[in-house]
């Protein structure tokens, strides 16, 4: 996970990381590329996950994100290994999860207009005909 001096670049590459889901095998964290300063998402293996495992899965997720031209699903922008672990990019400016946004709607007690929750649905719907539409030559 990031480093706790907050100066030094996490994983050799980003800056101000800020773990936006810490659970399983996947670990997804906010952070800043230190190259141009942009916002991006880096999954990392969780403790205790099998990295050589982490590793197949993320160049299976690299493959497969190159098959897709959406904006909104977001590109695999790199893929490595640093500190003796793999790691994943994705063009995502990300600062909470889905579960966590849904856990402060409840909380704040609001609801969501009727329009921008059929938005976000009709977005989520046509990311996933997107990604159902794209022909993956292995299968």
């Amino acid at each position: 996970m990031p480093p706790t001096d907050p100066a030094a670049p996490w994983l050799s590459r980003y800056l101000r990381p800020l773990p936006l889901r810490s659970r399983g095998a996947f670990h997804l964290v906010s952070a800043e590329r230190e190259s141009d300063g942009e916002r991006c998402v880096v999954v990392v293996p969780g403790p205790g996950s099998d990295a050589s495992l982490i590793g197949a899965a993320f160049a299976e997720i690299a493959r497969v994100h190159a098959l897709l031209d959406d904006p909104r699903i977001p590109a695999v922008t790199a893929r490595g290994e640093a500190e003796g672990a793999p790691f994943l990019e994705l063009d995502c400016d990300a600062v909470i999860d889905a579960s966590e946004g849904l856990r402060r709607l409840a909380d704040g007690g609001r609801k969501v207009p009727y329009e921008a929750a059929d938005g976000f649905i009709a977005s989520l719907r046509g990311a996933l005909q997107a990604a159902h539409a794209a022909r993956d030559p292995r299968s």
